[in-house]
């Protein structure tokens, strides 16, 4: 049978791009990871969240769950509610 890439990780426990493809295709599709999902810039975070007068800023824009976990664990760090430090 044919193959296809995806340029991704395969979700668990399952994937909706594995079910369409096994389904809806003749291909059998093939997962390659290519990004690596890390946090950079926890401090930037954390400083501009603290130092700057949240007035200065019309909006925030959160694109991902990762960014909501990311701004959680800054605001927990702030309250002094977290075990991250």
């Amino acid at each position: 049978m044919p193959r296809a890439i995806l340029l991704k990780t395969k979700s668990v426990p399952t994937d909706p791009y594995d079910e369409a493809f096994r389904s809806k295709t003749p291909f059998i599709p093939v997962f390659v990871p290519v990004l690596s999902h890390q946090r950079v810039n926890e401090r930037q975070l954390r400083e501009i969240l603290q130092n700057k007068p949240i007035e200065r800023y019309m909006a925030l824009i959160i694109t991902s769950q990762r960014a909501v976990e990311a701004l959680d664990d800054a605001m927990s760090v702030l309250n002094g509610t977290s075990t991250w430090v």
